[in-house]
């Protein structure tokens, strides 16, 4: 063994980084700070790269999450794997956490190949119930397994969702990109734009880390992108979808565009596109300016930056931009071909001879309607228009509002969660039984739909409950016969009650001597296991006791 001497320093003994501090007679450690250059590549260098977590190697439960929460992917970050962890503890309902439950019951869907979980998951998807359990969702899963592959069911898209044949062109026939480095960890798809979309629309109203998403906020996107309702998303998503090169810029520069964009833009078409060509621009999709990067996270208010070039705002506006030699943010061909809606703004502002108009293309993506979820529309519309006798319109608007959301926004909400309510009854709701269950869900409005659906069938089940029976009054018998009388019993001369000294003026003197005899041996434990023959004993005593009495 290596032995020191007393008062010798051995740098041996100490890496590097320790060095003898003689003014404190001790080692310490020497921090070295890297140097700071013009283009960062050292301290990207030294920053400890982010280690991948193999799906594969997960216990099947937790593949179960991961494939239900991130999709058929190989690898997942120590921040997703931290995701899945806070979603196994939550006690929450969940609809991800109920499908996950679900595919580790029936583990054959994590034995299919990625390209059949995805068409899997998206079938159980559109089939299950806005409230479903674990048991219907593992019900699906395995009709979908169990069913030949060329009987399945087509899975249909969502509104606004891509077509399977067309993911890497817009419709105009530009590329979408892709492929490209970005701030992402995974590849940049037309999958992680939905989401990176409905993350911009939340960060509108706060401010969070978009490279470190809270859970709440991953959740609410998540909700937000499965059930297409929101108008915002439907407008950013649609312009997004025709935007040359969109799949090529990083996370932080989609977030920040939506995040400073002003309010109510998305209502116009016109105004989102212009809005998105004049300010998507990026030169370094892999490393973002940090200001963008600030502007995503709420970390500053300031504005977007600009373009270099400036653009005249006339009547030879097209032309400018197709002379420019600098090449545009988004696509070489999009400022000489304005889309569909430019052409219908200028086309209205030709036919009233130069006159300004603002056109709005108003376009539903929406499923139509059955014919029951119009009547139930038709009941709520008179409703929320004050045309019952439950409350007035001005009435119905400030309840709405309590909401937090406008009657536009709650109107197809209430549909939705009366048809899935009234699917489970029989018969379907009349008119008064759709305003009193729709105004039980405003008066306890949650944005959960398994909330709202309770309170919707809570409240039927209650209305719906039969009143008890009002007591029947029944007239006073009227007695016509005669009551017959009682034979009058003997009345005995001698005798009273041993107990309390009633006289007994309907017993003979036998029945009386009897009585106490039969009292007598019930009340001795001695006789507790004759019953049966106690009547006979007590007879024989008290004929006994008279037998006695008369031969004295």
């Amino acid at each position: 063994m290596f032995c020191t001497v007393e008062g010798q320093f051995y740098t041996d003994l100490f890496t590097g980084e320790i060095v003898w501090n003689a003014e404190k007679g001790e080692p310490e450690r020497v921090i070295v700070e890297p140097e700071l250059t013009g283009n960062n590549e050292q301290l990207n260098a030294a920053s400890p790269e982010e280690k991948m977590k193999p799906v594969k190697e997960l216990d099947v439960l937790a593949r179960a999450y991961c494939l239900s929460v991130f999709g058929a992917i190989d690898e997942i970050t120590p921040y997703q794997y931290g995701q899945l962890i806070d979603m196994l503890n939550d006690d929450e309902f969940n609809s991800l956490r109920e499908q996950a439950e679900a595919i580790a019951k029936e583990p054959r869907v994590l034995a299919l190949l990625p390209e059949k979980q995805t068409e899997c998951l998206a079938w159980v998807r559109q089939k299950a119930r806005d409230n479903a359990k674990w048991p219907d969702y593992k019900n699906l899963f395995t009709k979908w397994l169990d069913t030949p592959a060329d009987k399945r069911e087509p899975v249909k898209l969502k509104a606004g969702e891509p077509e399977t044949g067309d993911e890497t062109h817009t419709e105009s026939g530009c590329t979408l990109g892709g492929g490209n480095p970005t701030d992402r960890v995974l590849p940049h798809t037309l999958a992680t734009l939905r989401r990176e979309v409905c993350i911009g629309i939340l960060g509108i109203a706060m401010d969070f880390d978009i490279y470190e998403l809270p859970y709440a906020v991953h959740e609410r996107a998540k909700k937000m992108e499965e059930t297409g309702s929101d108008e915002r998303f439907t407008a950013w998503w649609k312009q997004f979808r025709r935007t040359p090169g969109i799949l090529d810029f990083s996370r932080a520069a989609i977030i920040a565009l939506i995040k400073s964009s002003p309010e109510d833009i998305y209502r116009d078409p016109v105004k989102l596109r212009e809005y998105i060509n004049k300010n998507l621009t990026e030169s370094d999709h892999a490393n973002p300016d940090p200001l963008i990067v600030d502007i995503a996270c709420g970390r500053t208010s300031a504005p977007l930056p600009q373009k270099t070039d400036e653009t005249s705002h006339n009547d030879q506006t097209e032309q400018t931009l197709q002379d420019k030699t600098e090449l545009p943010a988004v696509c070489p061909a999009r400022a000489a071909e304005p889309d569909r809606e430019l052409e219908a703004a200028f086309a209205n502002s030709a036919s009233n001879e130069g006159e300004k108009t603002e056109v709005t293309e108003q376009e539903d993506d929406r499923l139509p309607m059955d014919a029951r979820e119009i009547e139930i529309a038709h009941a709520l519309n008179d409703l929320l228009s004050g045309r019952t006798d439950i409350m007035g319109k001005e009435e119905a608007e400030g309840v709405v509002t309590c909401t937090g959301h406008l009657i536009a926004e709650v109107t197809p909400l209430l549909i939705i969660d009366i048809a899935t309510t009234e699917f489970c009854l029989s018969p379907n709701f009349n008119d008064e039984e759709i305003h009193d269950v729709a105004t039980t869900i405003i008066d306890g409005w949650s944005d959960d739909v398994a909330v709202r659906q309770k309170i919707a069938l809570d409240a039927i089940v209650e209305y719906r409950r039969p009143e008890l029976p009002k007591p029947i009054v029944m007239a006073p018998p009227v007695v016509t016969a005669k009551p017959k009388k009682e034979p009058e019993l003997p009345v005995s001369s001698s005798g009273r009650n041993a107990t309390n000294g009633e006289l007994f003026t309907t017993l003979t003197y036998r029945q009386q001597l009897t009585l106490a005899a039969l009292q007598g041996m019930c009340a001795n434990p001695a006789y507790r296991g004759d019953f049966d023959e106690l009547p006979h004993m007590a007879a024989a005593l008290a004929a006994g006791v008279i037998s006695a009495e008369e031969e004295q």
